[in-house]
């Protein structure tokens, strides 16, 4: 029989034959007497025969329950070590990957720093742009002119500029990329957390061999679960999955930053190096020039000097002309003083004024050419003072040039 039909006939109830009592009834007559006999044996015999047909019963069901209890037994012990192994495995799983996002997050952490670093290595170079900048204001107002260096300072000023709002917004991408990182973390964390818990109450489940005190009056079946295996089984494989593609995003996002910060600091050092090659030709170029500046005033002091020498001979040979024009203004005047017979326009008389005429020719001459000689002098005294203005605003530009050339603009995190 099978355990089902065992319960079945187990719930049959049994017949039994009612007896009447007759103890206050007349005397029984000996048939009936007899046939009361007959009936209490009857009902003995089958009660008998239901008895032992029970007990068989009884004894068979004990014994299949047992077998049934024992593979029962085994099957959910199987079930639970199956159970074990699967959600050891997603723990496994969950656990590498709580390491490969934690890892990436001390990465990104790391990248983070450089990038910050890399921001904040940019406060002093434009510091020191703008002292460049505010120096160059100084120069005199026929200097500031917009030259090369004006347009190499104001290019390295920009690419400083573009570079702190390049990495301004990458730190921004990494510290919302941490936070990501940071939630996947937690999320594996709390997965790792239950599935630890029910490997825990699972082993425990296994290892339970006897009922405990006052749970026989409590057994019943427990209800189903609040999650389906499908479901139960996706959700770490979501987790997992989500934390496996912010891991991915945080990698790239890793490599672009430092290619932020390489491609920014090639960016600055071209820039720095175009400023310091026309500098340096700024400063040769205003070397040159004071250079010839002073090469002029030299000439303007030979010329000069020269021209004080000529001036100052024709002032000794006009002066040397009014003396002999006074002389022959005597000589003049003293054959004037002849007797009237005696005064005739001879050859002497044309002579001596012919000398005159002359020498007051040549003094006038002379007076002539030391004007010009005065006037050559005002001209190249007004330009050497222009020659000499032109150099001192040069030679102010060029000290402003070597003085920022101490000026370092460093570059680099």
């Amino acid at each position: 029989l099978t355990y089902l039909t065992l319960v079945v006939a187990m719930a049959t109830p049994l017949h039994h034959v009612p007896v009447q009592d007759n103890s206050r009834a007349l005397p029984l007559q000996p048939h009936q007497w007899i046939e009361d006999h007959n009936v209490r044996a009857a009902a003995s015999v089958t009660a008998q025969s239901i008895s032992s047909t029970n007990r068989k019963f009884t004894t068979a069901i004990e014994s299949t329950t047992k077998t049934d209890q024992a593979m029962l037994h085994s099957e959910s012990n199987r079930q639970i070590e199956v159970k074990l192994q699967e959600t050891s495995s997603l723990e496994s799983e969950a656990s590498r990957q709580l390491a490969s996002t934690q890892e990436e997050l001390g990465r990104l952490e790391i990248s983070m720093a450089e990038t910050e670093a890399a921001l904040q290595s940019k406060n002093t170079p434009i510091q020191r742009v703008e002292e460049w900048l505010a120096r160059r204001a100084e120069r005199p107002q026929s200097e500031a002119i917009r030259d090369g260096v004006e347009m190499a300072i104001d290019a390295l000023s920009k690419a400083l500029r573009e570079s702190v709002v390049l990495l301004q917004s990458t730190l921004a991408a990494q510290a919302s990329e941490a936070k990501r990182l940071a939630s996947a973390a937690a999320a594996l964390s709390a997965d790792i957390a239950d599935k630890q818990a029910a490997i825990d109450i699972d082993s425990t489940t296994r290892s339970i061999e006897h009922a405990r005190s006052g749970s026989r009056q409590e057994w019943q079946y427990a209800s189903k679960g609040p999650v389906v295996a499908p479901e139960w089984r996706g959700s770490t494989t979501s987790i997992c999955g989500a934390a496996r593609q912010v891991v991915a995003v945080s990698a790239r996002l890793r490599g672009k930053a430092a290619q932020v910060v390489v491609e920014c600091a090639r960016t600055e050092a071209a820039a720095k190096k175009e400023l310091l090659r026309v500098h340096a030709l700024s400063i040769n170029r205003l070397r040159a020039t004071v250079a010839e500046s002073q090469q002029q005033i030299a000439q303007l002091d030979d010329a000069l000097a020269e021209l004080g020498r000529i001036k100052a001979s024709a002032e000794a040979a006009m002066a040397e002309k009014e003396d002999a024009c006074a002389v022959t203004t005597d000589r003049l005047n003293t054959r004037n003083q002849r007797p009237d017979r005696e005064r005739v326009h001879d050859q002497a008389q044309m002579a001596l004024q012919n000398e005159l005429r002359s020498l007051t020719s040549a003094a006038h001459e002379l007076a002539r050419q030391i004007q010009r000689c005065s006037d050559d002098e005002h001209r190249l005294a007004s330009a050497k003072a222009k020659v000499e203005e032109d150099l001192a605003k040069k030679e102010a530009f060029l000290q402003i040039e070597e003085e920022l050339i101490s000026i370092d603009i460093p570059l680099g995190a």
